[in-house]
C-alpha cells in the first residue's frame, strides 16, 4: 500500500488482527527525503475466550463470605466481575460490576436465603472484552 497525503497524518482501517509495518518519507515538487526508519504496529482486536466459571456451584449455597471463583484466560490481563440480585437482571449495588486482576471475589454482603446470580468476563491487554460467561446463582445459607 502506497499513498500520498499533504497532512502529516493518515488513517486507514485495521480489519484483522496482525502486525503492520509502515514508514514516511517527506516530498515537494522536487525533492524527496529519505525514507523514514521501519515502524511496527501490532493490531489487536481479538477478545480473549470465554471465561469457565469454577466455584460456587450453580444453584448452590454459600456461607458469608462467599468466594467467587473462575478459571484463568491465557491472555486476561483483569476480568469483570457482575453481581446481580435475585432477579438476575439489577446489579448488587453500585460496587458492581467490578474490575479485578486476579480470579476470585470475596463477597461479604447480602442477607440469608438471597439468592445472587453472577457472572464474569475478561479483558486482554489491548482492552478487548471476551464474552461474559454463563449466569450461575448461589444462595446465601
Amino acid at each position: 500500500f502506497a499513498e500520498s497525503t499533504a497532512n502529516t497524518s493518515f488513517s486507514l482501517p485495521l480489519d484483522r488482527s496482525k502486525q503492520y509495518q509502515w514508514r514516511v518519507r517527506g516530498m515537494n515538487d522536487s525533492l524527496q527525503s529519505r525514507w523514514s526508519i521501519i515502524r511496527v504496529l501490532t493490531f489487536d482486536n481479538e477478545p480473549p475466550s470465554k471465561v469457565a466459571l469454577a466455584s460456587p456451584a450453580n444453584k448452590g449455597t454459600g456461607t458469608k463470605p462467599i468466594t467467587f471463583q473462575w478459571n484463568s484466560v491465557a491472555s486476561a490481563k483483569r476480568y469483570e466481575f457482575v453481581l446481580l440480585k435475585s432477579d438476575s437482571t439489577t446489579t448488587f449495588s453500585s460496587s458492581f460490576p467490578t474490575i479485578v486482576g486476579n480470579t476470585s471475589f470475596l463477597f461479604s454482603g447480602g442477607e440469608l436465603n438471597d439468592v445472587l446470580y453472577w457472572r464474569v468476563r475478561a479483558a486482554d491487554e489491548a482492552g478487548n472484552w471476551g464474552a461474559y460467561s454463563d449466569l450461575r446463582s448461589v444462595t446465601i445459607q
